[in-house]
């Protein structure tokens, strides 16, 4: 509701200034009151409009639940990235509803909502490329659900207890990008390990895993090197 009253169609818009004069005066030092003027309100509405918007950021609003329809979104199908960190959510139902109703996104934002493991339900998504879910109480278990429902995800960041199975490696094989800040690795060579089918993914990020030591380091480089 609140995009549809910012974002308004040329045709539908009631004019803040009509005449490009506004409705509220200013006095003067002589004591007499000056209209203000405010001028270019068409032509800045001209950058206002829904059709053109292909990013939302709605960080820290308190937001907890989105609604199922798409009546709602009908005007958003085109939004090529959203980010709604820092809110409320606790399940992983409103990425589903987000996941159905705006099909071509692209980038997704939900770190710092405390939604903890998806499952085998979660909703699938074709287009989407990059999903940030730092701080969300996620482990590892969850990676073969996202590798599953995301074809095309090739950028992921989020806290997880790194292991070397199967599953992990699979789904790691197409990302490009992958910060590992805070992922607790304490084993540089099964990290590699763990990372060895992929071809496409630059160094990662690993602030904050104060376990590897600077020989570990140098594994991971070699073994990045060798990939």
């Amino acid at each position: 509701q609140v995009l549809l009253q910012r974002y308004v169609k040329l045709e539908d818009a009631t004019c803040v200034a009509p005449n490009n004069v506004l409705s509220h005066t200013v006095s003067t030092s002589s004591g007499t009151y000056k209209p203000i003027e405010f001028l270019g309100e068409q032509q800045i509405r001209k950058y206002q409009q829904l059709t053109d918007l292909s990013s939302v950021s709605l960080r820290l609003a308190k937001l907890s639940s989105i609604a199922d329809d798409a009546t709602q979104w009908k005007n958003l199908h085109h939004l090529l990235e959203l980010d709604l960190s820092g809110n409320l959510f606790s399940d992983w139902n409103f990425i589903n509803i987000i996941f159905k109703h705006f099909s071509n996104l692209k980038k997704l934002s939900v770190g710092g909502n405390r939604i903890g493991d998806c499952d085998s339900d979660l909703q699938s998504h074709s287009s989407l490329e990059f999903i940030n879910l730092n701080d969300t109480n996620l482990t590892i278990k969850s990676l073969s659900y996202l590798g599953r429902a995301l074809p095309k995800l090739n950028t992921l960041q989020g806290q997880f207890d790194f292991l070397a199975t199967t599953t992990t490696t699979t789904f790691f094989a197409r990302l490009e990008s992958l910060d590992c800040c805070s992922c607790k690795v304490d084993d540089a060579a099964a990290f590699v390990q763990c990372l060895s089918n992929t071809k496409t993914l630059t160094c990662p990020k690993l602030d904050d895993n104060p376990d590897l030591n600077n020989l570990n380091c140098d594994i991971i480089i070699k073994g990045f090197l060798n990939n």
